[in-house]
């Protein structure tokens, strides 16, 4: 019996056309009616500068030392191209790393050269610019340059099933292109290639890819993924960011996607008037990403009736930035204080030996007592109370 191959024709202009105006109007109509009703947020999730400056050498695996209101400890080793690594902590809270003392097998460092990465967790707090402002006069530190600045909008849950339907295209159906200059013909050729288009984790039930990349990680990339899924994977601890949802109005009835967009150094110097102190205002980040997008993250339809298909008004739009929120989390209670920062670590010190099972029931009476003491001397009840889960999960080894 011969087999039905009918399916496998080239479609016909005419019926090509009626496709393409179905699938379109429908992609089309579902966004213009959609787009003004979501509710999303945008954040800066990633904030790593390369300053210059003088860290102290460590003397001892125990190495620590406090200026101003900055506290470093030596974690005992170093990372990357630095000898070195420290925890970062201001006013007794941990906020970040901090790596000092380019290794001889470093090309790119010079022996002042300081790299310091901020927690994730500070950058959902509405104070987290002031912050690291006073941890750069405290320690003497220079911006040098932003190795790595990441801008993330959540609650564009449409994005991932629109990067399917282009994924799933065909050559000979193409109904949406993607924006972007050709590739050069040659070597001479000024015009900028097209952005790498990857997608990733692809669902054998639901048929569908749960990840898209486009550019390159090296300079810029934009990727779309579950990010709730991701925090019930590994990030459990990240209960912030729900809250930050919350604050937001983004829903959270089903998984929230989020888009990425993440900037390297070479990105970041080609904004113009880059001002960091603004990362805090959902304008200025949707100002950046919106004009990071241009001719980078476009999407337009394909008209077989019009031979010129590098018309603007043809694009599909896909981000409502007019309504990006991007209200912060209420900032930390921190009480200044010479002693506070000792006294954080001596409670961080007593529970690690705790829960590792290091010390004797005298030891541990002895040192119950001294963070009691500590947490009326400092207020600080609630403080501990807040990190004892975390530091049972870290520091457990044995059942207690």
């Amino acid at each position: 019996m011969k087999k039905n191959t009918s399916f496998l024709k080239q479609p016909t202009e005419r019926s090509r056309v009626q496709m393409y105006d179905y699938t379109y109007q429908g992609i089309q109509s579902h966004l213009d009616s959609n787009l003004k009703k979501i509710q999303c947020s945008i954040v800066c999730d990633k904030f790593y500068v390369l300053t210059t400056g003088k860290v102290y050498r460590p003397n001892s695996k125990e190495f620590s030392y406090q200026q101003g209101e900055t506290g470093l400890i030596f974690t005992g080793k170093g990372a990357g191209h630095f000898e070195n690594s420290y925890k970062l902590y201001h006013m007794g809270e941990e906020v970040g790393n901090l790596l000092a003392h380019p290794n001889e097998n470093h090309l790119i460092y010079s022996e002042d050269n300081v790299k310091l990465e901020l927690q994730n967790n500070l950058l959902y707090k509405s104070d987290w610019i002031e912050v690291f402002s006073e941890i750069m006069t405290d320690l003497g530190l220079q911006i040098q340059s932003f190795t790595q600045v990441d801008i993330a909008i959540d609650g564009l849950n449409h994005i991932i099933d629109f990067l399917n339907f282009y994924q799933k295209q065909s050559p000979e159906n193409k109904l949406i292109r993607m924006i972007g200059s050709r590739a050069p013909k040659n070597k001479a050729s000024s015009k900028v290639p097209s952005p790498k288009f990857s997608p990733h984790a692809f669902n054998h039930e639901s048929m569908r890819y749960e990840n898209f990349r486009i550019g390159n990680p090296q300079t810029k990339l934009i990727t779309c993924y579950n990010k709730s899924s991701e925090l019930r994977r590994l990030s459990s601890h990240k209960t912030y960011i729900p809250e930050f949802w919350s604050a937001n109005g983004v829903s959270q009835e089903h998984d929230v996607w989020r888009l990425e967009m993440r900037l390297k150094s070479s990105a970041v110097k080609g904004i113009t008037n880059f001002d960091f102190t603004k990362l805090v205002e959902p304008h200025y980040l949707a100002s950046i990403f919106k004009t990071l997008c241009d001719k980078f993250f476009e999407f337009a339809k394909v008209n077989p009736n019009d031979s010129n298909q590098r018309r603007d008004n043809q694009k599909i739009p896909l981000i409502p930035y007019e309504n990006l929120n991007g209200k912060l989390l209420e900032k930390s209670k921190r009480e200044p204080s010479d002693g506070l920062f000792k006294a954080k670590m001596t409670i961080s010190g007593y529970y690690e030996n705790l829960y590792r099972n290091l010390m004797d029931e005298e030891a541990k009476e002895a040192g119950f007592q001294l963070v009691k003491y500590y947490q009326e001397r400092y207020h600080i009840h609630d403080w501990v109370q807040f990190q004892v889960p975390k530091w049972k999960e870290k520091w457990s080894t044995v059942a207690i």
